[in-house]
This record gives C-alpha cells, sequence and structure tokens, in this order.
C-alpha cells in the first residue's frame, strides 16, 4: 500500500474565545463606567471572554448593521436592565420603574435569533415592572439591587450556568486529516479536443458540526479564501468557489443541530506536488492545480451556512514532507 507523503492539520492560534453581547445600560456615567469594568473583568485572563457592549442606536440602519450582526456572531447573551422613570401598575396599586426601552428591544432581537436560557442571562433591577417580552417569554430573568455588587452576582450567576470561554453555538471545524488510501478522480483537459484524463490522489477532509441545538444549518458551504508559502508570501487562489461536499452529490451541505458533516478539503496528486480543489470549477474543460511545490503552506478557509455567521479557520498543509519536530502541536478540536 502507498503511503501518503502528506499531513495537514488545523492551525489555530488559540481555542474558541467565546463573545458574550453585553446588553447594558449607557443612560449615565455611573452606568457606563460599570459597563466598561464589567467588559474588563469578563475579558480578563481569569474569565477569557470576548464581550461586545451594546450602545443605543439611533436609526434602523444601524440598528441592523451593529447590534443584529453582533448577535448572530455572539455566544452568549448577558443583559442589565437598570430602572428608567417611575410608573404605575394600577391592578397591584403600587409604584414601580420602567426598564430600558433599548434592553427589551436587544433581549427581543436575541431571542429572534435563537438564544435561550441555556445562553442567555438576563438582571433586571428588583423595582422593575416586568412588562413587555421580560413579561411573556423571558423565564430566566433574575433580579438585582445594588449596582455595587452586581459584578459578583452576574460572575456567580455565569458560574452557576456553566458559561465556558471555549463554548460555541455556530459551526465549526473539528478535524482535518488525509483519506487512509487513494482516490481516483475522472477529469477533462483542454488539448486540441476534450479528453478524460484519470488522476490518484490523496485526498483531505474537514470535519464540520453545528454546534447549535435549536437551529438547523441549511446551504452549509465551505471554499478557499487565501494561500500562504512558508515565507509569507500570498498566493493567487483562482478557485474561490464552493468546495465538493462528501457523501453526497452537491456543494452544500444540510447540518442538523449538533451534527456533524464532512468536505473535501484539498487534493494532492500522488507522486508529484500538486495541490487541486474539488469545487464547483471541476466542469471547467482544464484541469490545473492551484498550487504546486514541497513545502509548508498555510490555507484560510470559510465556511458559511443560512442564519449563521461566517467562520474562518486556518489549515496547514506539509506537501511532499512532514511537519518538522519544532512544530508539532495537537490540532486544536
Amino acid at each position: 500500500m502507498a503511503k501518503n507523503p502528506n499531513h495537514v492539520r488545523l492551525l489555530e492560534k488559540q481555542p474558541n474565545q467565546a463573545k458574550i453581547f453585553l446588553s447594558c445600560g449607557q443612560a449615565s456615567s455611573e452606568e457606563r463606567s460599570f459597563s466598561k469594568a464589567l467588559k474588563r473583568t469578563l475579558e480578563s485572563k481569569k474569565y477569557n471572554f470576548k464581550v461586545f457592549v451594546a450602545a443605543s442606536e439611533s436609526t434602523i440602519k444601524e440598528l441592523d448593521r451593529e447590534l443584529l450582526d453582533h448577535l448572530k456572531t455572539s455566544d452568549y447573551f448577558l443583559c442589565i436592565n437598570f430602572c428608567r422613570e417611575i410608573v404605575s401598575d394600577s391592578i397591584k396599586n403600587m409604584c414601580f420603574y420602567r426598564g430600558s426601552l433599548y434592553t427589551n428591544q436587544e433581549i427581543a432581537m436575541a431571542a429572534a435569533v435563537g438564544f435561550s436560557s441555556s445562553n442567555m442571562l438576563i438582571l433586571s433591577h428588583k423595582n422593575i415592572m416586568r412588562d413587555g417580552i421580560l413579561k411573556t417569554i423571558i423565564t430566566n430573568d433574575c433580579e438585582f439591587d445594588n449596582i455595587k455588587t452586581l459584578t459578583k452576582q452576574i460572575l456567580e450567576k455565569i458560574s452557576e450556568r456553566g458559561w465556558q470561554s471555549n463554548y460555541c453555538r455556530t459551526i465549526v471545524p473539528l478535524n482535518v486529516q488525509f483519506n487512509s488510501q487513494l482516490q481516483s478522480w475522472l477529469g477533462i483537459t483542454q488539448i486540441t479536443k476534450i479528453t478524460e484524463q484519470r488522476r490518484q490522489d490523496w485526498l483531505a477532509w474537514v470535519d464540520v458540526k453545528n454546534s447549535r441545538k435549536d437551529y438547523v444549518a441549511t446551504n452549509c458551504m465551505l471554499h478557499l479564501k487565501r494561500i500562504f508559502d512558508n515565507k509569507g508570501n500570498e498566493l493567487q487562489n483562482n478557485e474561490p468557489y464552493p468546495l465538493k461536499c462528501c457523501w453526497v452529490n452537491g456543494y452544500s451541505h444540510t447540518i442538523f443541530p449538533d451534527e456533524t458533516v464532512r468536505f473535501d478539503l484539498l487534493a494532492i496528486e500522488d507522486k508529484t506536488c500538486n495541490v487541486y480543489l474539488r469545487s464547483t470549477a471541476d466542469y471547467h474543460p482544464k484541469n490545473e492545480f492551484i498550487f504546486s511545490g514541497k513545502g509548508i503552506y498555510k490555507l484560510e478557509y470559510e465556511l458559511c451556512a443560512d442564519m449563521f455567521p461566517l467562520k474562518s479557520f486556518w489549515v496547514e498543509l506539509a506537501v511532499g514532507m512532514d511537519f518538522p519536530n519544532e512544530l508539532r502541536t495537537t490540532p486544536c478540536v
């Protein structure tokens, strides 16, 4: 049996860093100072989250561009609902405070893009009247009464609910590797007329998981975005097209919640250093490699799916050789 002289692995600078969408009042200097301090704490080495602090937007266009984009790419939703003006509850004959309108708006948006009790935490002041979405569909609302102890309370709630900095609620690459056997590829080439050409390739693939438990990832596609050689020079990529799905006849997968699918990552012709893609460009009447030559390469791929944010990841490829000992690492999962 022939032995594959090539090697491949995921190349990640660090494990996935979960992103928190922080919906927090910004109406006073005290509230703004609190949100900045909370962001610093959550982004410290101890907790290691990424935090986006939502600020009040003045137009629907800004709201759609800024807040919705960040909600779609966030893994957790943390909401701090401060008191606003006094309102009356005629039924209970009591006076309460209204919560932030922007907060209620962002809670509704978070629920619409798939956040639930497992990745959503809402803390409202105890004197806020429960109305709007807080009264109807939100069941994990907690109370606080003192902003000075609020950070401690938030950190305790995050710990109780098991929030982790490596959590991800999107589509992610899990593993890359070569097939254990050579694969035949039948293409066409343009010389003086169209003729058949059969190749023997070492085929590399990537496993892709839908980490969401409530959304189906439809029209999930993968493409090669950029190529770099071992000197850091960017190579021209002539095939930025969707790559072939494994096991099915097509170039897009449907990934059900918490399930995994596989894509063809690249192919290397046996006994050469020619690297090919099995993409939608395969129909073209020529069959050209995307690059060639023994060495270490870095490739950036991009995943997309309906209603999911774009996900980029890097692959390190050793063509015609193994990785040097000093570069050996365990592939990130």
